[in-house]
């Protein structure tokens, strides 16, 4: 987990919490809060130079939430929301999650695994 700026009111044994369950994910998984800021990065969002304080929505080079964004639904349902997608700025299909911090009002986990390979060639446009 990245130690670049701190992360606010969020407390100590959320971020320890965070870390434990997702500090080894092979992709990069992000903390964030319903403002769309990132306040935490796992490992590998970390070695990719994901920054912190940054809007979620700014590392794909928008101004705005992304269209297919499910963080609003998943934090009104305190439910965890999941969808695959085409990112075609990527290059891959991804199956993305928005999973609500129990406990925590208005903090939610995203991370999206690449599964290109595991998708029909036709899908993938």
């Amino acid at each position: 987990m990245s130690d670049e700026k701190p992360a606010g009111s969020v407390s100590k044994e959320i971020l320890a919490a965070f870390d434990t369950m997702w500090g080894l994910h092979p992709s990069p998984v992000l903390l964030v809060r319903a403002d769309r800021e990132i306040i935490a990065v796992n490992q590998e969002g970390a070695n990719l130079g994901i920054p912190l304080g940054i809007k979620c929505f700014q590392l794909s080079g928008k101004k705005k939430v992304c269209e297919g964004c499910l963080a609003n639904e998943a934090l009104r349902d305190h439910t965890g929301k999941r969808a695959g997608a085409w990112q075609a700025n990527l290059n891959m299909f991804t199956d993305g999650y928005w999973i609500p911090v129990k406990g925590a009002e208005n903090l939610y986990v995203h991370f999206g695994n690449d599964i290109t390979s595991y998708v029909r060639e036709e899908l993938c446009r």
